[in-house]
């Protein structure tokens, strides 16, 4: 293929499609795209810790006979710490499972 070939398939793209060429992205586009695969990300991600949440709980339930047992004999002496020991617990797996959902929220590139 010779160079005026090429200039004429040249001159014949620009004038498809247009003098400046492609056009730029779209950012507002973009942005809208990556807002709801954000979303989609956020939706699963507290499903899947609502299933988690249930399945611990269903646990919790299936083996509360048997902890009872164990309560009514160290209860007493144990039930200050085991209060602070779930609460510590519960703040860190809410930590560890939404900081992937809020670092993907909140870092946004092009």
């Amino acid at each position: 293929m010779s160079t005026a070939d090429r200039s004429d398939l040249d001159v014949r793209l620009m004038r498809l499609l247009g003098e400046d060429g492609l056009a730029e992205r779209d950012s507002g586009f973009t942005l809208a795209v990556m807002n709801r695969i954000a979303r989609r990300r956020m939706v699963v991600d507290l499903a899947s810790l609502g299933a988690v949440s249930l399945a611990v709980g269903g646990v919790a339930w299936a083996a509360a006979p048997s902890l009872a047992l164990l309560a009514g004999q160290f209860g007493q002496s144990l039930a200050p710490a085991g209060a602070v020991t779930i609460v510590a617990l519960s703040i860190a797996a809410l930590a560890a499972g939404l900081s992937p959902s809020l670092n993907r929220m909140t870092k946004v590139s092009f």
